[in-house]
């Protein structure tokens, strides 16, 4: 019973003008044509991760305080099942995907990433945990392989239009029958980052 899941609790008000230019930004970014596309935005993932946390996910700040209370609040919406992989697509440092082994004991975790650093930071931090941290652009690599339960997080608005409807198709290509996506943005630009998926025949909405 696939589904989709965005969560009204999360809405956030960081800097306007400043968060409608960045999501401006990626828009227009995703217009380029293949590879030039993919090659920018690995770029810019790059330089963003020169500095390790750049969301401030560690920190006291209002934005660290938000990314926690998140994390938790996407984790209470997750039915109980059997979810033997778990995937975390834009996993970033790691941040979330490091809960993941705990909240779904045994499961086979998974973490990707279009940053390279990101990825090698994620490895490094926690290399005991079950969790397997890949540098791969989730549009255009090949994903390894299927998976019960998938995580989106926060990655949609970095992708355009055109981006969101290709994230879509791979997305849901990777459940297994019966297996659960999670899309999780604030609200209410959940709304329309979340439609490519809403539209989806395979795709049932079981909470919002």
């Amino acid at each position: 019973m696939p589904i989709t899941v965005s969560d009204r609790s999360l809405t956030v008000s960081h800097d306007g003008l400043r968060v409608v230019l960045h999501r401006r930004f990626f828009e227009l970014l995703s217009r380029l044509p293949e590879p030039a596309h993919s090659r920018i935005l690995r770029g810019v993932f790059d330089k963003k991760y020169d500095h390790p946390d750049p969301w401030g996910v560690t920190s006291g700040s209002p934005n660290g305080a938000y990314q926690r209370r998140k994390f938790r609040t996407t984790l209470d919406c997750i039915p109980i099942g059997d979810y033997r992989r778990v995937l975390d697509a834009g996993c970033g440092e790691g941040a979330f995907t490091r809960l993941l082994p705990e909240a779904f004991s045994g499961a086979e975790v998974v973490g990707i990433d279009i940053a390279a650093d990101a990825v090698e930071r994620a490895a490094a931090v926690a290399p005991r945990q079950a969790v397997q941290y890949l540098t791969t652009n989730f549009l255009d690599d090949s994903l390894p392989g299927m998976f019960d339960l998938v995580f989106c997080n926060e990655v949609l608005y970095y992708l355009g239009g055109s981006g969101q409807r290709r994230a879509a198709e791979r997305l849901i290509s990777t459940l297994t029958p019966g297996g659960i996506l999670v899309l999780v943005h604030p609200w209410p630009e959940a709304r329309r980052l979340h439609q490519p998926f809403d539209v989806d025949p395979a795709l049932t909405r079981i909470r919002e």
